[in-house]
Formats: structure tokens, sequence, C-alpha cells
């Protein structure tokens, strides 16, 4: 991963140095067949490596702390707009460190500072600075390694999704600081970052969360250059998504920001500020890969939607993970299926997702076998799931809808289909902001390609 550094200040520092760290995560070069993509796509840098005794207190450096003066010297060059700082000043505030932030951002300058680590030499889970001063944006770490699961944190469940407690092996529970002034929580655990021209390692540290949300910031500034800071920070605080309701994250309400950042929001707000006709855009993905485009030439397979999950109980809001469906003959499994708006209007709240089944290793035709249509000896070979509403979702905004599902017997089938177990869902928006882009067709794998709007997941039942 190659970096673009416009220009560096100081000494040139390579290998596993934290500068190389920080940098690669805000603003590595991606399209490049080399190791991860960095936050922010195709972003310049100016870089400062100076040490303490290069620095000296003057008129110009205000400040009595040699990585202040060094982000003041920084803030001078014309086309700086986004500042990151992964370090710590003080444990308490020093007004001269703090007017010089005060200044910086009133040139327009956004400035990010990593909350902290909690560890030795630092500030414990209090204050740090200038991480806390009310010029500059705090951001502390949550987990993205794992997917959240009920098990407790442990070596077997360690660093979850979205979560700020983290198990770090010969430690035990720990966490990085947090504290009322953070404004944001990035991914801080397992950060991939670049350690050498081909080498790679997870690492931890607010260090990693902080230029996540600095990347973020110049993706939003490169769509439109004239928001202020202020607007940058509301803007990122705004489409946060919540971590709150996460038990484990329950201890710290209020002390993690305003949620996990989530670039995407972000910069698609930035996008829609200006936009003369916004609509709707509803999306349900066929995959990974999928990204919206109407046909989705990006899946290979239609039936693997990674939209569409289950869960054998209703807490699929909590624990994304999908699980088989399992029959029951009086309880039902419940379908989630996850609604991205695309588009620059925030949605009605009148839409809604109607999901349908229908037995694999059939014909598939469209309808008749996904909605009750077809059967054999009294046996239904598909039928309507059910229907739920999809709530208001502002752009780049998604949802979980919940489903109930009363999972058809694969008894019923062993005598006629080679799969009894095996049983395909389609997942449709019905919307009249939104309506399909193409018409229904007898095939389901075109009309899914075709319709954003439309989403095809396979699933076996166990018993």
């Amino acid at each position: 991963m190659d970096s673009e550094i416009l220009e560096n200040q100081g000494y040139t520092s390579m290998g596993t140095s934290h500068g190389t760290k920080v940098a690669s995560v805000a603003s590595g070069q991606t399209n490049n067949n080399t190791g991860f993509a960095s936050i922010g796509y195709n972003t310049k840098m100016i870089t400062n490596s100076e040490s303490a005794n290069d620095i000296p207190i003057t008129e110009d450096n205000p400040s009595p702390h040699w990585r202040t003066r060094a982000m003041y010297k920084l803030s001078l060059i014309s086309g700086v707009k986004v500042l990151n700082g992964s370090w710590l000043s003080y444990c308490s505030p020093n007004i001269i460190e703090e007017l010089a932030y005060e200044e910086i951002k009133s040139r327009g300058i956004f400035v990010v500072f990593a909350a902290g680590n909690n560890g030795a030499n630092q500030c414990g889970v209090g204050h740090h600075y200038p991480a806390a001063y009310p010029s500059t944006f705090s951001v502390t770490s949550i987990g993205h390694l794992n997917p959240y699961t009920h098990e407790p944190i442990g070596p077997n469940n360690y660093e979850m999704e979205d979560v700020h407690l983290r198990y770090k092996f010969g430690t035990g529970l720990t966490f990085h600081s947090h504290y009322p002034e953070v404004d944001l929580s990035a991914v801080g655990y397992s950060a991939i970052v670049a350690i050498n021209n081909d080498e790679y390692k997870d690492d931890w540290g607010t260090s990693f969360a902080s230029p996540m949300v600095a990347g973020t910031a110049a993706l939003m500034l490169s769509v439109n250059p004239n928001l202020t800071p202020d607007e940058v920070a509301n803007i990122l605080k705004s489409t946060a998504d919540d971590i709150y309701h996460i038990p484990e994250n329950q201890q710290f309400q209020g002390l993690l920001g305003a949620g996990r950042l989530n670039a995407f929001r972000a910069v698609k707000t930035v996008q829609c500020i200006d936009e003369q006709n916004p609509t709707v855009d509803f999306m349900i993905k066929d995959s990974r890969e999928d990204v919206g485009a109407e046909p989705n030439n990006n899946t290979e397979h239609m039936w693997v939607s990674s939209d569409i999950y289950i869960r054998n109980q209703n807490d699929g809001q909590l624990v994304k993970i999908h699980q088989n469906p399992e029959y029951d003959a009086v309880n039902p499994n419940y379908i989630y299926v996850r609604v991205t708006n695309l588009g620059c209007q925030t949605s009605s709240g009148a839409d809604t997702v109607k999901v349908n089944w229908a037995k694999a290793n059939t014909s598939l035709n469209y309808p008749e076998y996904w909605n009750g249509d077809i059967e054999i000896n009294g046996v239904a070979f598909g039928g309507e799931v059910g229907v739920g509403i999809i709530p208001p979702l502002e752009p780049g905004q998604e949802a979980l809808v919940e489903i109930p599902w009363n999972v058809p017997n694969p008894s019923d089938y062993e005598s006629i289909n080679d799969n009894p177990w095996h049983f395909c869902l389609l997942a449709e928006i019905h919307s009249t902001d939104d309506p399909l882009t193409s018409s229904y067709t007898s095939n389901p794998n075109h009309m899914v390609r075709n319709n954003n709007n439309l989403a095809w997941k396979n699933v076996t039942v166990v018993d």
C-alpha cells in the first residue's frame, strides 16, 4: 500500500513506525492489488515527523507542546482541510494549547484526535488532551473482528463488532479511554495497518480509530469543500450508528460519543445537500459485493443475499448471524431483511417488505411457485411468509425489518423432492416512491438481478 504524500516535514519514517500505521489507515492507496483499502480513497497527505527539538517556541508556534506546534505549522499550509493527531499531550487542559486548536479550527480546519488507550503512562479512562478540547473531535475504539453474539467476552469470543469492551490475551477484559467529550467511536481493536511496503498486521489503539474518522472527513470535504468544521462534526455525529443498545456498551452511556462511524452515510449526506431532485432508492443487497446497481453484475449467484438472514428467536436486531431455520410446529423462526436507502430523499415510513418462500429444486417459475398456487398431494410448494414495515430512512440509512416465519415441515416433501430440507426466500420492497425498475418475469434470476428492490436467499431447514 502506498500513500500519496505531497510533502513530508522532517525526517522520513518507514517500517513499523506509529506514523506509518496511522497514515495507512487514513489515506493508504487503494485499487492497487496490494494490502487493504484505506478509508480516505484518493486523499492526499502532508505529514510531519519532526522531533521536539525541531520546532522551537515562536510567535507563530505558541504552544508549549512540540507536537501541537507541528500541527499549528501544518495548519498554515494552503489546502489543508483535516488534521489528525494520534497522540496524548496532557491529562489536564493547557490554556495555550487550547487556544492554538481554537485558532486552527477558526481557519476552517477539522481536527481529529485519538481519545486515549487507558494504558500505562496515560490518563486512564479520564480526559486526554488535545482530544478533550471543545475545538477538537475525539474518537474512541470499538471492535469489529467478530460478529456480536450472546456469549460472554472471553478468549473464544473477543473484539466483537461495535463493542467497546475487549478481551486482551494475558490481561482479560479491558477497554480504551472514554469520557463525555468523546464525539464518536470507530474501529480501534484489531485495526488492519501497514507496517512496510508490502507488510500488514492488526493493531490496537485509538490511534487507528482517529484516522478512520479523519479519512472520512476528507471524503466529505472532497464532495463539498465549503463545509465548516462544525458542519463536518455534526454530520459525522448525526449519521453515526447507535451502539448503546448493545448490553456491553450500556455501562458507557454517554461516554462513547454519538455512536459508531458510518462513513457511507456521512458522505452520502454531504452528497445530498445540493441534490436538486431527491428521490428514494431502496436496496436489499444480493451479496456483499452488491452496490445497488441495476442490473447487478457484481454478484454471480443471485440466491446468496447478505441482507437476508434468519434467527431461531427474535434477537436478530442485536445478533446478526444467520442460523439455519428450525422446523417447529408451534413457534416461528424470524427473518431479518436489511434495507438501505441509497437515495437523497427520506422515505415516508409507509413502505413495506414482503417475503415469499418456495420449495427449492423445483422450476421456481415466478409467481406460481412462490405464491402457493402449486400443490402436490395437498402440499404447497410456496407461499407468502409475511409483510414488514420499513421505518423512515434518511439518505444512506439502513434498517432491519423483522418478519416471523412458520417454517414448512421438511418431512412433507420427503416423497416428492430430492432435497426436502432446502427452501428459497424472496424479499420484495413495495414502495410508491421507488417502484421496480424492471418488470416481473417468470425467471427469478433475471428479476432479482435487474431490481435492487428484490433479493433471494436459499436456506436449509433443520429439525
